[in-house]
């Protein structure tokens, strides 16, 4: 489930290389470096909106890996912003960032381990939860 980056610069893909699954990104086209986005495990990743960011599942949670801006490129940070409760599935994105970049679009079972029913639930205001989280964090690791 490779995913080209807003930008068209890059792509974020799923290897399993390492001999695990886990999110990287390269140049786009080419090759080159591609530096390991996910620690641990990842896989299907989501390009934030304005390309700053990679959204991925790894180990039962939706992480958000933040990248630097300028090159070469590389992760700054990694939250994991809530549980993972899509889909298991190898065919399609169980969940997406829609363009606004303030919401989550997820798949999941209608009932806990039914696979075959689906519900779609939109999260709200988790952009703004997070940044008041990470400026709190912030201003206590300056004190």
């Amino acid at each position: 489930m490779p995913r080209v980056s807003p930008d068209s610069r890059h792509l974020a893909f799923t290897s399993d290389a390492s001999g695990d699954n886990e999110v990287y990104v390269r140049r786009f086209p080419g090759a080159g470096a591609r530096p390991q986005v996910s620690a641990g495990g990842g896989n299907e990743p989501v390009w934030a909106p304005d390309g700053r960011g990679i959204f991925y599942r790894a180990n039962g949670r939706i992480v958000l890996a933040t990248l630097s801006a300028n090159a070469p490129l590389r992760v700054l940070d990694r939250k994991a912003l809530f549980v993972d409760t899509c889909l298991a599935s190898t065919l399609h994105q169980q969940f997406d960032v829609m363009p606004d970049g303030r919401r989550l679009r997820v798949i999941e079972p209608t009932t806990p381990g039914d696979e075959q029913g689906q519900a779609v639930y939109v999260v709200q205001g988790w952009l703004r939860e997070l940044r008041q989280q990470l400026a709190s964090a912030s201003n206590q690791a300056a004190r």
